[in-house]
């Protein structure tokens, strides 16, 4: 292998290091960004279910109060 050769094998080698940081990154970013938006979903169940059973509350309320 010459030194053109070498040069260049260590340019690629380099930006396949830079790309793979910069993956890495990205994927931890995503990664964060998934577990709040999971969180912010089950906060959103959470109440979804108490606005739920209230609205069923109301409605047995009116439902006695008309008979």
């Amino acid at each position: 292998m010459n030194t053109t050769d070498m040069s260049k094998l260590e340019l690629k080698i380099s930006s396949l290091l830079q790309s793979l940081e910069r993956l890495q990154s990205e994927n931890h970013s995503l990664r964060k960004k998934l577990a709040k938006t999971v969180q912010n979903r089950t906060t959103l169940e959470d109440k979804n279910k108490v606005a739920a059973t209230r609205i069923r509350q109301i409605i047995n309320h009116l439902r006695e109060e008309i008979t």
